[in-house]
């Protein structure tokens, strides 16, 4: 956690499962010595219920736990396209979703957790097409994982995401774990979360509002503060960042529109109006990068 002009920065694995090597329980611990603040704990439909630990047992002081569940429904192809949503303390059981497709799960979870973070998951694993994607986002989807296909560094969906964005799906970027064994702890990166406070409802409303960073796993630079601005031609996109060797400012397609460096901690880039969207990438060093959110330019 980290303060920030009056809200905090919280550091969350915001796609976490129950591995059996260690129980959430045993490996909190773990997570609070790499920094941690959350994380979302997600089940499965086919995991038994009675092993799921009560709402709020996990949580203790320092350390929120977010129960959530990662549920599959059909898509157009007829594949299992996996979705994130939290909150939802028990899965919907696949009794029930073996025959939905995707809008008909939509249908339920907003009957069954209104207002629901709801994550487009692994999109990488190409379960997901376009169409399937747009009738996410039309149907409340609000985020989008970034990890790569398998455990490769650097291969993330960045080209999908700006493919995204460019047809005016807007979705925020988030990178996590997916832990299913322990020594993938670590693996891919994580979230940093900008909230009032370290507790459910201001994790999942900062996460809706896109007030979140992804970072990849050993990136060295950290973001103090990012402005979107409106996305009208002339606001600015600002972004303060220590341990930054440059910022790169991204537009339709994921081209280039600006290469900046930090000066005193800050890059800043003048939206001309043409971008139908701008995101930014932070690098370190190494070339590690933290990826923060787009802002759409021009649709008001």
């Amino acid at each position: 956690m980290r303060e920030a002009q009056g809200v905090k920065w919280y550091k969350g694995d915001i796609h976490y499962h129950e591995i059996k090597q260690a129980p959430v329980a045993e490996t909190i611990p773990m997570l609070q010595a790499r920094g941690y603040d959350f994380v979302i704990l997600e089940y499965k439909d086919m995991e038994p219920v009675e092993m799921i630990p009560p709402q709020g047992s996990l949580t203790r002081a320092g350390f929120l736990v977010i129960h959530g569940s990662e549920q599959a429904f059909r898509s157009r192809a007829e594949k299992w396209a996996h979705l994130s949503i939290a909150p939802n303390h028990i899965p919907f059981p696949d009794t029930e979703t073996d025959h939905w497709h995707l809008p008909d799960g939509f249908d339920k979870i907003g009957e069954r957790i209104p207002r629901a973070l709801i994550r487009i998951n692994h999109p990488a694993d190409r379960r997901w097409t376009i169409d399937d994607i747009r009738d996410a986002v039309a149907r409340g989807a609000r985020m989008f994982e970034l990890n790569p296909e398998g455990q490769e560094r650097f291969d993330f969906v960045l080209p999908l995401w700006d493919q995204v964005l460019g047809q005016g799906m807007l979705l925020y970027g988030a990178l996590s774990t997916d832990i299913h064994h322990i020594s993938q702890m670590g693996r891919c990166g994580w979230v940093e979360v900008r909230a009032e406070r370290l507790e459910q409802w201001a994790i999942l409303e900062a996460m809706r509002a896109g007030e979140l960073v992804a970072v990849e796993e050993g990136c060295e630079a950290r973001v103090a503060e990012v402005s979107r601005g409106s996305g009208d031609a002339g606001s600015e996109y600002r972004v303060a960042c220590d341990g930054a060797a440059e910022v790169r400012f991204i537009g339709q397609g994921g081209r280039l529109v600006a290469t900046v460096s930090p000066v005193n901690g800050v890059a800043r880039y003048r939206i001309r109006g043409d971008e139908l969207y701008v995101r930014a990438e932070i690098e370190d060093a190494a070339g590690r990068k933290v990826y923060t959110q787009p802002v759409m330019v021009g649709t008001r």
